[in-house]
């Protein structure tokens, strides 16, 4: 079968009809992505995932409206396609994954391999991701199966498309008007998913990965599977196709991770990949460049396996020279070329030889079951593949494994969270003593301690905004945490005279003491407009820092003057970067216990030193309560243990098991005003 028959398979507008354009795009995409992951200079590679999304609208819409015209559309025979399109391959990778998880990584590692290969096969994996963690986020480097949530996007749509159009179809003055009809659609589902993303971090996060703000993509490629009339001239279609390929350029060359997404940004790359399908420009003879071409074909296989890869270096910290990351992006096109060579043709010619049958399905079905085993029995994995070991060694690993997972946060409320601007709001108790505490997830780690030990006489109010210091005119480097409008309204809430006693939590060290080889935090930006600007230099950022805290002291001054008592409770002692997971690991991988970092509490003063001089300052002209955790933690040695366990689930968020500890009285002089034991 030659190249240009095999790409008509999955390429083609009208039936039978080659598409070398849309081949092309596929490989356009591909190379996008994967560049983007292995951290080549094309940082909105990304935006190739949005290429596919409108690539797959506009065949897919197309298959469906040709078989409902002529009468012999199947829900079953359309579904039936898409399965075997996709399953083999899929399973293939998941497969190899599965190997490299019960012979190779860490059983904890192992343990959400095998759960997010069930969540890939039953395509319900952005569900999963969608409320797990950011795309964008470190953590997500450690999934391996992170990118197989477009996959559970198109399978989704795929199910529910078909049953919109058999919709339409019964109804004539629809479906005579199908083209306007996606058009609305299109441009209502895209108002949709701006002005949903824009809501909050949270928003953006589950925007990313769900289909209802994702089904624009795909139906703005519907709209050109339905245009009701020709494009024109070959002139008209250079045009197009031009403009097209500018849209992507920009795309790919001009947006960065920084950027919210999908937002309004997302139009480009959607309308460019869209303006060069309408066009349908096959007489150029540029889209026939042969490994563009061949690249096309290998795309999904390509897809399917570079991400694996990508993770795999990075946990056996390969990933630290330009030579590794040359040999896994071009490791990843080997296994898309032999992937697709050895699964998916294998699988089209067994098809075409009606030699596959559902007995797939029901291998599929079987490697689910196996999977989700396999995730619930971690443990039983983790006494197999350390028999011999040190009782030691073991006992750590079981408690490093315990605490890593050890974390309630706002999930402790007793009663249920509400939004507040773009954080949340957590209440507890109802006396007439009202405390307010404010800050980010190092004010939220506390709510389990008070939801079942906060005084009949007291009411605890926590407002509280994930990554957000509560630094007036200044946030976080991401995008959706709108952290400058949450500050400003949480101090607005402390000003309406309605509690006793405000308190300020933040892990201030990462907002205002950078990492240890930068001088200026990453993670910050400066409000601008309707904006948050990253700082360029330390000059810049110790102006802004000076500002927001000139500004949070008049604004706490205010309180003070009002008899309200304020306290700012300063950082602790933390394991930095460290976490549990990553003992975990290190102990796992190794012969001997690792045991947790020992640090000298002389050093960590030192090394936030700018933030305690600063905090000090701004809470004394105040007036102001100062309370330091880190005596109450460490003597000259922090140690990060507590009644013989783990003290931290990461490296700077204490487990929910220490924090509701009796004992563990650390913030109770700051919060309720007691007296340190």
């Amino acid at each position: 079968m030659n190249l240009r028959v095999e790409a008509a398979q999955h390429s083609s507008g009208a039936a039978g009809r080659f598409r070398a354009d849309i081949n092309a795009l596929r490989a356009i995409a591909v190379i996008s992505v994967v560049a983007y992951h292995f951290g080549l200079p094309l940082y909105g590679g990304y935006v190739g995932v949005d290429i596919f999304f409108v690539i797959s609208g506009f065949l897919m819409t197309g298959i469906v409206d040709r078989g409902l015209t002529t009468g012999n559309f199947s829900i079953l025979q359309f579904l039936r396609a898409r399965y075997f399109r996709i399953v083999p391959a899929l399973l293939a990778m998941l497969l190899a994954v599965v190997a490299v998880g019960l012979l190779i990584v860490d059983p904890l590692t192992a343990e959400q391999m095998f759960m997010n290969s069930l969540y890939s096969l039953l395509f319900v994996s952005n569900m999963a991701y969608g409320f797990q963690n950011s795309y964008f986020a470190g953590a997500s480097d450690s999934n391996w199966l992170l990118h197989t949530w477009s996959l559970s996007v198109e399978w989704q749509f795929y199910l529910l498309f078909p049953f919109v159009m058999i919709a339409m179809k019964r109804m004539p003055v629809l479906w005579k008007r199908r083209f306007s009809v996606f058009l609305i659609s299109t441009v209502l589902l895209f108002a949709f998913c701006v002005v949903f993303c824009m809501q909050s971090r949270q928003f953006l996060q589950v925007g990313f990965f769900f289909l209802p703000t994702r089904a624009w993509e795909l139906t703005a490629g519907g709209c050109i599977a339905l245009l009701p009339r020709d494009i024109g001239s070959n002139t008209i279609r250079n045009l197009l196709t031009g403009i097209g390929l500018c849209l992507l350029a920009v795309s790919v060359f001009a947006f960065d991770t920084q950027m919210a997404w999908p937002s309004a940004l997302t139009l480009l790359p959607v309308m460019g990949t869209a303006l060069i399908i309408a066009a349908a420009s096959n007489h150029l003879n540029f889209w026939n460049f042969k490994p563009a071409q061949t690249l096309g074909l290998w795309s999904y296989s390509i897809y399917l396996w570079h991400w694996p890869i990508i993770v795999f270096l990075k946990y056996f910290d390969l990933a630290n020279s330009y030579a590794m990351l040359a040999g896994g992006f071009s490791l990843s096109i080997a296994a898309g070329a032999a992937s697709y060579g050895l699964v998916e043709q294998r699988m089209r010619q067994l098809i075409e030889k009606r030699r596959l049958t559902l007995a797939s399905l029901g291998l599929a079905l079987a490697c689910c079951a196996a999977f989700a085993i396999a995730g619930a029995s971690t443990s039983q994995l983790e006494k197999v593949r350390t028999a011999g070991a040190s009782p030691a060694k073991y006992q750590e690993l079981v408690a490093l494994r315990e605490v890593s997972s050890d974390w309630k946060g706002g999930a402790a409320c007793p009663t249920p969270l509400t939004a507040f601007d773009a954080g949340k709001r957590c209440t507890i108790g109802q006396g007439e003593r009202k405390i307010l505490v404010i800050g980010d997830s190092h004010a939220e780690q506390y709510i389990a301690r008070y939801a079942n030990q906060t005084p009949p006489e007291t009411q605890l109010t926590f407002l509280y905004n994930v990554g957000c210091p509560p630094l007036p005119g200044m946030g976080r480097n991401q995008p959706g945490m709108h952290c400058a409008s949450f500050t400003k309204a949480a101090l607005e809430e402390a000003a309406t005279g309605a509690y006793n006693h405000i308190v300020l939590i933040a892990a201030w060290r990462i907002y205002l003491d950078g990492s240890l080889d930068s001088p200026v935090p990453k993670e910050v930006c400066v409000q601008s407009g309707t904006g948050c600007s990253p700082v360029k230099d330390k000059a810049e950022f110790e102006s802004a820092v000076s500002k927001s805290l000139t500004d949070l002291g008049m604004a706490l001054r205010s309180l003070t003057a009002k008899d309200i008592t304020v306290s700012v409770v300063l950082p602790y002692p933390e394991m930095r970067d460290v976490t549990a997971a990553d003992l975990y690991k290190q102990a796992f991988l190794s012969r001997e216990p690792v045991g947790l970092p020992i640090l000298d509490l002389a050093d960590y003063d030192a090394s936030v030193g700018f933030s305690r001089d600063a905090l000090t300052q701004m809470a004394t002209s105040a007036n102001a309560n100062l309370f330091d955790p880190g005596p109450a933690l460490c003597s000259s040695k922090c140690t990060f243990v507590w009644k013989n366990r783990p003290m931290f689930k990461d490296g700077h968020h204490f487990a929910n098991s220490v924090v509701t500890d009796p004992s563990f009285t650390l913030v109770d002089p700051a919060i309720l005003q007691t007296e340190r034991e």
